[in-house]
């Protein structure tokens, strides 16, 4: 085996690490930015959706289970001055 390794092409070191690409300067991170963009994006619409069908469900049952009033009985003082003579 180790006479295999030694007339192998590349050492076992180089084929462990992968070799990138060359590629132009502030290509990956305007990909990157685009990606990240988009995540945000998709982040917010699923959000906004989640707090959209809350508010219409919310309003949906209380369409149908409206809350039932409080009956409470009001007194009111009248003043007496109509019918007193000065």
């Amino acid at each position: 085996m180790r006479d295999m390794v030694r007339e192998a092409s590349t050492s076992p070191i180089q084929r462990t690490t992968p070799r990138l690409a060359p590629r132009r300067r502030g290509a990956y991170r305007s990909g990157d930015m685009k990606e990240s963009r988009r995540v945000k994006r998709i982040s917010v619409l699923v959000i906004l959706t989640i707090l959209v069908l809350g508010v219409v469900g919310g309003l949906v049952y209380l369409g149908l289970n409206p809350p039932n009033p409080v009956a409470k009985q009001v007194e009111k003082v009248l003043p007496n001055d109509k019918f007193q003579t000065h």
